[in-house]
């Protein structure tokens, strides 16, 4: 069978569907539109401090096998990461998150103790269990919410990082 199939959008779905199709049907002639200078979307690699790291969402091969199947088939090499655990940078250094893999501590008396907020900070964030927050705006960003409950230190340490490592956004 012959056709034309375009495919719009370069980042990690259209060329995965792209790959699909070509797949599926060797014959049809495939074009991928990118309004970016480079495929690939979001998932790109840069050098910070003379080291090359991956930037863009972490969740692409230790959440998602099938991503990591769809590299192999490709023949994009794909390495597992060094460890399950992710990291903060932080005042103090490079420090674990708290609590599971999402940086949610799992007791206050955890995030009590975590280096990598300042004891101000965790104090504010403690004051939740006790004081009365303001009722929600309906159009409330997740920055704002954590802002407004747990304080700038949890938002700008914990949340927004966390924020921009899986979607590349901005809390």
């Amino acid at each position: 069978m012959s056709g034309r199939v375009v495919v719009v959008g370069g980042g990690v779905g259209g060329l995965a569907a792209a790959h699909r199709v070509l797949r599926a049907d060797p014959g049809l002639e495939v074009t991928v539109l990118e309004a970016d200078d480079r495929p690939g979307g979001k998932l790109r690699t840069v050098r910070v401090g003379g080291i090359e790291v991956e930037a863009g969402p972490d969740a692409f091969v230790a959440r998602k096998p099938w991503a990591a199947e769809l590299c192999r088939e490709l023949g994009v090499p794909v390495e597992a990461p060094a460890t399950s655990r992710s990291f903060v940078w932080t005042d103090r250094g490079l420090l674990p998150f708290p609590g599971n893999a999402f940086g949610v501590p799992a007791s206050p008396a955890e995030l009590l103790r975590w280096p990598g907020i300042a004891p101000s900070a965790r104090v504010r964030a403690l004051r939740d269990l006790w004081l009365r927050g303001a009722p929600p705006d309906p159009d409330e960003s997740l920055g704002g919410l954590v802002r407004r409950r747990l304080g700038d230190g949890v938002a700008e340490v914990l949340v927004e990082p966390l924020l921009a490592g899986l979607f590349a956004g901005d809390a």
